[in-house]
């Protein structure tokens, strides 16, 4: 499912910004579809948010967050995949994104999990294999 570029046949890739939301997957109360240049914005701030970035390089502005974002774009392109946005169904609010990323640890091939999100006024950011 997440190899090559498996997302590439269904997503259309429009200057820089997805036509269409297509939800990729989703949970009984939560939506993941792919980033698209709305959501600039929402992921500023998520960035900016020192509790939310703690184990993820730290805060960023949205000058970076737009170059982060443009990076995302090039890896939809080139993958197939990269990082989808998390919207809550019930107000189809946006309140993270994640990916699982292929890393090599000590000479493994591992699937890591990595998101960021704030929920209610809380904030959570994880890392994990």
């Amino acid at each position: 499912m997440w190899e090559g570029k498996g997302w590439a046949g269904i997503i259309v890739l429009f200057e820089n910004t997805w036509e269409g939301t297509m939800i990729i997957f989703e949970t009984e109360q939560l939506q993941f579809r792919p980033l698209t240049t709305a959501d600039l914005d929402d992921l500023a701030a998520l960035y900016a948010d020192p509790e939310v970035m703690r184990f993820l390089g730290g805060p960023r502005n949205k000058d970076e967050v737009q170059r982060v974002l443009s990076g995302y774009f090039r890896e939809y392109s080139i993958y197939g995949d990269s990082f989808f946005a998390i919207i809550q169904k019930s107000d189809q609010r946006f309140i993270g994104y994640c990916a699982l990323l292929k890393q090599e640890v000590e000479g493994e091939l591992e699937v890591e999990l990595v998101y960021a999100m704030s929920i209610s006024g809380g904030s959570t950011s994880t890392f994990t294999r």
